[in-house]
């Protein structure tokens, strides 16, 4: 500031030189900033004004000055920020990750300005953890039994999965997983902006078993904000089809795709029709019987087959509906342990397809 007499006359100047550990002590604040939450300040040279909580070896004032490359925080939220644009969004920041960024400009004076960045990663924005450090969403696949849970970007980064297998942290429109069922189940999603369903196939971040997957996506003026997917658990499916009431020692009811492949376990044979076992090995694992195509074409019925073991079996099925696809309902007993009416059998099948269709629809919520 310039200094003058009581006539004007200039005599000098006045300065001082802010201490940047008092400017540290306001933005190094960590009440209610969580685990990767932080405050930061950036100059228009893109350099740090200060020190950077996550990231001290590089984004220090000091470091950014002596290694603008390595210490620049050169990202959109910034450049919006020191544009005099105030916002908030879900941005990528100077290390490269997804976070929720709020940003604005402050002005220091002399036509100086900075940019003013409060950022948290967004796994931990939109998955909080409670007072024992576990995730939210962690316990809500636990208490319902699902196998995972994602949270996913518009740009398709799973930025949270509660197993976080190898699909975390990729991406589903364009990563090394994009032609997986819940890559195209993603793209799909972001397509038509609505509820959708892939149906099992081999997934290879569950080493390669076969995985089902529905996903949401949240709308926000008609945009896709995020996309929330289930990976779906077959404990839940084989807890219904391998109910033994009435069945005796031959009978069964089962699950068929539209690939004729096992939707469920089988009873009678856990060696080559579990699911895992009919898509590890479709040659002996498929179910190319007249019941499963007579039920996948829409038709139900209940008759004198030949199984998929090459047996004669009373066979009663029927086709249901799973978001979009068929899958055959099937209930089968051996031709010679048969000693109750027909009727029987086609009763425990609707029992089950009712059970079937309470699952799906309490699966759709």
């Amino acid at each position: 500031a310039p200094m003058r007499n009581n006539s004007g006359k200039l005599l000098g100047y006045a300065a001082l030189q802010i201490p940047l550990d008092k400017i540290n002590h306001i933005m190094l604040l960590r009440e209610g900033m969580g685990e990767t939450g932080e405050s930061y300040l950036v100059g228009q040279d893109l350099l740090m004004r200060s020190d950077s909580y996550l990231d001290p070896v590089n984004h220090t004032v000091d470091a950014s000055f002596a290694n603008p490359e390595l210490g620049k925080a050169d990202t959109e939220a910034v450049r919006l920020a020191l544009s005099g644009i105030e916002g908030k969004d879900v941005m990528i920041d100077y290390n490269g990750n997804p976070v929720l960024s709020c940003w604005d400009i402050i002005d220091v004076g002399s036509g100086v300005q900075w940019a003013m960045l409060t950022e948290i990663d967004v796994a931990e924005a939109f998955s909080p953890k409670d007072e024992e450090g576990t995730y939210f969403f962690e316990k809500y696949v636990n208490a319902y039994g699902y196998y995972d849970l994602f949270l996913i970007n518009p740009d398709g980064y799973v930025f949270y999965s509660a197993a976080q297998e190898s699909d975390y942290q990729t991406n589903m429109v364009n990563g090394k997983y994009y032609s997986s069922g819940l890559g195209k189940l993603v793209r799909e999603v972001l397509e038509v902006k609505e509820f959708s369903f892939a149906d099992f196939e081999p997934y290879a971040p569950s080493n390669d078993e076969p995985a089902a997957f529905i996903a949401q996506p949240v709308l926000h003026q008609g945009d896709v904000e995020i996309i929330v997917a289930l990976q779906l658990p077959l404990d839940g499916i084989n807890n219904i089809m391998q109910e033994r009431t009435g069945m005796g020692k031959t009978g069964e009811t089962y699950l068929v795709g539209e690939d004729l492949l096992m939707r469920s376990d089988s009873f009678l044979d856990p060696e080559n029709h579990t699911v895992i076992a009919s898509f590890a090995n479709p040659n002996l694992g498929s179910v190319d019987t007249e019941a499963a195509r007579e039920a996948l074409a829409g038709n139900d019925d209940e008759k004198i087959i030949i199984d998929y073991n090459g047996n004669p079996v009373l066979s009663a099925y029927m086709p249901i509906e799973v978001f979009g696809h068929t899958w055959a309902l099937i209930a089968e007993i051996d031709q010679a342990e048969v000693n109750a009416p027909v009727r029987s059998m086609v009763m425990i099948i609707l029992v089950i397809g009712v059970a079937m269709a309470v699952i799906v629809a309490l699966i759709a919520l």
